[in-house]
């Protein structure tokens, strides 16, 4: 499998940026002496960075290679894409699909469930312990009735 790169002005939040590109993938089979080669076209461009960073993906890529006598073939990327076409640098850029990942998506990681949780018993028990807090303290009851507040409110 081989993977064409090139570079090119992209418009980016109207301005323009030099971003390398994923071209084009060619993947080719040889059975017998005979090759096949399979292309992708050039219709959406799935991996682009800017030009000293980085792509970092935590999803499946798919990519349709085509020939014109078999069946398409689709070429799954694993999550954890991390490719460097122009040597190592110390910044990085995620995909858009990671970036922009929903929040059903983010309900499948135990992690954030978890969370959830935490944060919800906490609140539920702020909010017990205020109401007790004012049950148990006289002194604090006197003070909201001075408030100036008609009398008939507390009984």
């Amino acid at each position: 499998m081989k993977f064409y790169f090139s570079t090119g002005n992209v418009l980016v939040k109207k301005y323009e940026e030099l971003r390398w590109q994923l071209q084009k993938v060619v993947y080719s089979e040889t059975f017998n002496a005979d090759t096949v080669s399979f292309e992708s076209d050039n219709s959406s461009i799935v991996m682009s960075a800017p030009l000293p960073q980085k792509f970092v993906c935590r999803d499946r890529l798919n990519i349709t290679l085509h020939n014109p006598g078999f069946k398409d073939v689709v070429a799954e990327f694993t999550p954890e894409i991390d490719i460097q076409p122009f040597g190592p640098k110390s910044n990085f850029y995620l995909c858009e699909r990671t970036r922009k990942r929903t929040l059903a998506e983010s309900f499948e990681n135990k992690a954030t469930i978890l969370s959830g949780v935490v944060l919800g018993v906490a609140s539920v028990s702020a909010i017990i312990g205020n109401a007790v807090r004012r049950h148990f303290i006289p002194e604090r009851r006197r003070m909201y009735e001075n408030l100036g507040l008609p009398s008939s409110i507390f009984p």
